[in-house]
């Protein structure tokens, strides 16, 4: 029977009681007879049955790795001495949880020894000590890694706490334990300490943590830049007992600090200075532009004609390249400023198309552009801007195209709030990006390869300022390419559309003489979206057959001639005029190069530039159109 201290066995029943309801077992050891004696709780905690167990058979309950920890501690028992083990009990093949055993030698007068002792289930225990063993070790890792220490100051006995990492950031041993009192400030700027002790007092008196980055002075003589966050904790009577906090290794990063600062500044610099420099060439480059166009509205031979054409295409260049240069500094200092104005969107492109038209039509290009019909027309935004971009896209299209042809695309991508996303699309049949430049394209003087500048010239800034400009503007600008077929650039930014009302289609007669199958494509859209159907030609030697075989159904009330090289648009214009088998003479409209200069104005009632946009045409095939339309 179990024998507690000598009490009755309904004693010893009570007592086992008592200690069950604590989660405690009691058991004892009888040497001689070789015998183990548990309590009801004991039993259950060791899954045994109502048979008096034996060592051996106790032992097999135990996890087969801790079998031999469990005989070894018995056996430092028997010798005297107490004994204190956790060992893992196997409860079915695949699960086990720990038990702390606790025994000693008791002897009663009388009686042979025994040993006696506790049982207790400290699964929970171990499984916390172990998450927590775990969790201070990643603590202290984490620490290691991000080179921040921990700390704590107990104010009412002013003693200071160090974490391990702290140690390392000061380079103390760490067997010599927190520095105590005065100690604590040889490692700290006097004046940064006062400063420090400053924060610490108010962030007491206002409950709020506080930071600081200051020196710190290691035991190895080192200067560090060290910062330091702290956060006094408070008692329920609302005073403060406890500051914690953590101390970081920021001398690197306060390093970059300088060192960006440092290139900041510089920046700042050469953006004042290329500003200044810019403005102050620009003046004179100008005059050279205006007196270059004047003198060739002079009497000159055609060698000084051609001469003045080179010092006029020479300035033009040159100021471009200012522009952007002046244009860059502007974004980089932050001085660009956005307009957000009311303007009308295929007028701003009218403009831009125009401006850059002549370059792309006197590489002998095709030039269209194709605009979606749901497109918004007035809008709220920077049309400036706007204009670079695309004029920058076009520009550099241009540049790198030989052959082929250039096309702007305009489309509605959706909705973002009250705001349309428009994309803006350039494409070109040029030389290409090699895909390993793709990711570099957009970086400041930077294009495609080294040949590629020698041949074609060039700052490369014109794609860096798109992509400045469109960042500016809320969007994004991506580009593919195909190298030797050609690229492709576009761009989305969100603008503001305004109501507008909505225009009834043309019902004019239309035949159009235009020998490229591309252009006619494109600008029968174009007809389309202001409601007009045309007949399109492509040979000039019959037109004036089709005008006639159609003048007994109704005679055309337009007829547009393309510019073109294949033919002379003027003698063309007076053939239609002379005729007499047409019926009605139909207004005669001009889609004129902007490279040819020997159009004569008397042949055509109106005249535009190439490529016409919708808006254009049917400015010029309202009902009583201007004599003449010079745009």
């Amino acid at each position: 029977m179990l024998k507690i201290f000598g009490s009755s066995p309904k004693e010893a029943d009570r007592i086992a009681h008592i200690a069950a309801a604590g989660g405690i077992g009691l058991w004892e050891w009888d040497a001689g007879a070789g015998q183990f004696w548990f309590s009801n709780y004991a039993r259950d905690l060791l899954h045994l049955g109502a048979a008096t167990p034996s060592l051996i058979q106790v032992q097999q309950r135990i996890y087969a790795e801790d079998q031999a920890q469990f005989l070894n501690a018995f056996t430092l028992a028997q010798r005297d001495q107490p004994f204190e083990i956790s060992v893992r009990l196997q409860v079915r093949p695949e699960y086990f949880y720990w038990i702390r055993w606790r025994g000693a030698w008791q002897q009663e007068a009388g009686d042979e020894p025994r040993l006696q002792g506790t049982l207790q289930n400290i699964h929970d225990e171990r499984l916390t000590r172990l998450e927590l063993e775990f969790t201070q070790e990643m603590l202290s890792e984490s620490q290691k890694i991000a080179r921040i220490g921990s700390w704590q100051y107990d104010i009412p006995t002013a003693h200071l706490f160090w974490s391990e990492e702290t140690f390392h950031i000061y380079g103390r041993d760490i067997s010599l334990g927190p520095p105590q009192g005065e100690a604590q400030n040889r490692y700290f700027d006097p004046q940064d300490l006062k400063t420090l002790n400053e924060k610490a007092e108010h962030a007491m008196r206002v409950g709020h943590p506080y930071q600081m980055d200051m020196r710190a002075f290691r035991d190895d003589g080192h200067t560090i830049m060290v910062r330091m966050i702290g956060r006094p904790l408070f008692d329920n009577s609302g005073n403060s007992y406890l500051i914690v906090g953590t101390v970081q290794d920021i001398t690197d990063w306060a390093d970059l600090q300088r060192a960006q600062v440092r290139a900041e500044e510089n920046q700042r610099t050469q953006n004042q200075f290329l500003a200044s420099v810019s403005h102050e060439i620009r003046t004179p480059m100008n005059a050279i532009f205006g007196m270059s166009q004047l003198l060739l509205m002079g009497s000159l031979t055609p060698q000084q004609i051609e001469q003045t054409r080179v010092i006029l295409s020479a300035a033009r260049d040159l100021l471009s390249i200012i522009n952007d240069l002046l244009d860059l500094a502007k974004v980089e200092a932050g001085h660009m400023t956005l307009e957000v104005i009311e303007f009308d969107l295929l007028e701003t492109l009218r403009e831009v198309t125009i401006l850059h038209g002549g370059k792309i039509h006197g590489k002998g290009l095709e030039f269209t552009v194709d605009l979606a019909p749901d497109l918004p027309r007035r809008m709220e935004g920077d049309p400036l801007r706007l204009k670079q971009i695309i004029g920058n896209l076009l520009s550099n299209a241009a540049k790198f195209t030989k052959q082929g042809y250039i096309n702007l695309k305009v489309t509605l991508e959706g909705q973002a709030g009250p705001q349309s996303i428009l994309r803006f699309a350039v494409m070109d049949t040029g030389i290409g990006i090699p895909a390993h430049r793709l990711a570099s394209v957009f970086e400041k003087y930077v294009q495609a390869e080294t040949s590629t500048a020698r041949e074609y010239g060039g700052t490369g800034l014109g794609l860096a300022i798109c992509q400045e400009l469109v960042q500016l503007l809320g969007g994004e600008i991506h580009v593919t390419s195909n190298e030797h077929k050609g690229t492709r650039f576009w761009f989305d930014i969100p603008l503001h559309p305004l109501l507008a009302e909505t225009e009834p289609p043309l019902s004019a007669r239309m035949m159009v003489l235009e020998p490229s199958a591309l252009a006619a494509e494109n600008l029968r859209t174009q007809l389309d979206m202001i409601g007009t159907r045309a007949v399109f030609i492509s040979n000039p030697s019959n037109l004036l057959s089709a005008l006639a075989s159609a003048a007994a159904q109704g005679s055309f009330t337009h007829v547009m001639i393309s510019d073109s090289d294949q033919y002379d648009a003027n003698e063309v214009a007076e053939s239609l005029r002379a005729a007499t088998n047409i019926g009605e003479p139909p207004k005669l409209i001009l889609l004129a190069s902007p490279v040819k200069q020997t159009i004569s104005s008397a042949a055509f009632n109106a005249i535009t530039l190439k490529p016409a946009l919708p808006h254009e045409l049917r400015r010029i095939l309202s009902e009583n159109p201007e004599a003449l339309i010079l745009v």
